[in-house]
């Protein structure tokens, strides 16, 4: 199977980018491309970055061509079907559109603030299933209670269950959201028709409707509640990634503390850049 790897960039993450490139040519295998997911304004900044297995996309050529950014208001987009729509909301609809725009069957996406640490065979995202159909991994672990509890997680699965049509936010009760997710394409294209079909809107209009969602969590809870007997996919609760989105990391010596603690299973570590730190102030390691 074909496997991309995606990752969407913007100028303030450009030496992050930098680093995770270098570090997937260095230890990640089993690729078929890496794809950066760049805004038309930043591209100039990041050609650099394309070469042999690197290729730079345009978000704007993902995007529906009735939305527009609003240049005098950086973060938020014209649309011409819904509200107008803030930047974080269009980066998840970018993400969940590239699948109509790539030639392959799975996509894996890395945060450009990702480095990979250890040598990691993107080919074992995908196994046999035992009758022939290859499976794609897909994160999947139980909703902790403050999934259920904390008002923004309470709206990505309320989003989740009425985008999809399945009822009851409170009976899904998965959780989907880490880094080096992976997907199968022709799931996410699937999911796109159903949307459609439930709510009767395009389904960029449907989920730009929303004032906050999940990607995650709409792609998991579709492929567990609606599309389940398609068998596309097998579930893992494993981290892959060692992510500080489960850390609690306010200094520079919690930061030395996450780090000292990346795990055997870790082939990749996640340090959020909006956290404050600069690239200088810590060090990744270049291989474990």
């Amino acid at each position: 199977m074909n496997i991309t790897l995606v990752t969407p960039s913007y100028r303030p993450d450009l030496e992050r980018c930098n680093q995770l490139v270098e570090s997937v040519g260095e230890h990640v295998s089993g690729l078929d491309q890496h794809i950066l997911l760049i805004d038309d304004e930043d591209m100039a900044v990041f050609k650099h970055l394309a070469g042999e297995g690197v290729s730079l996309i345009r978000k704007e050529d993902i995007l529906p061509s009735w939305v527009s950014r609003m240049r005098w208001h950086q973060g938020w987009w014209w649309s011409k079907k819904t509200l107008p729509v803030r930047g974080w909301i269009m980066q998840q609809v970018a993400k969940l559109g590239i699948a109509e725009h790539l030639d392959t069957d799975v996509i894996v996406f890395a945060d450009s603030d990702v480095s990979f640490v250890r040598p990691f065979d993107a080919g074992s995202l995908v196994r046999d299933s035992g009758s022939g159909e290859p499976q794609v991994r897909l994160y999947r672990d139980e909703r902790k209670p403050h999934f259920y509890q904390n008002r923004r997680y309470r709206n990505w699965y309320r989003f989740a269950a009425r985008a999809l049509g399945l009822g009851n936010p409170d009976a899904l009760s998965g959780a989907y959201i880490a880094q080096m997710v992976s997907w199968d394409r022709h799931s996410v294209i699937d999911m796109h028709r159903h949307i459609e079909q439930h709510t009767g809107l395009c389904w960029q209009a449907a989920v730009m409707r929303s004032l906050d969602f999940s990607e995650y969590v709409l792609y998991g809870a579709y492929v567990e509640n609606v599309a389940a007997e398609s068998r596309r996919h097998f579930f893992d609760p494993s981290l892959i990634c060692h992510s500080s989105w489960y850390h609690d990391i306010k200094d520079q010596a919690s930061l030395e503390r996450y780090l000292e603690s990346i795990g055997n299973e870790h082939c990749a570590v996640h340090i959020q850049s909006n956290l404050g730190f600069d690239l200088k102030d810590y060090t990744i390691p270049a291989s474990l």
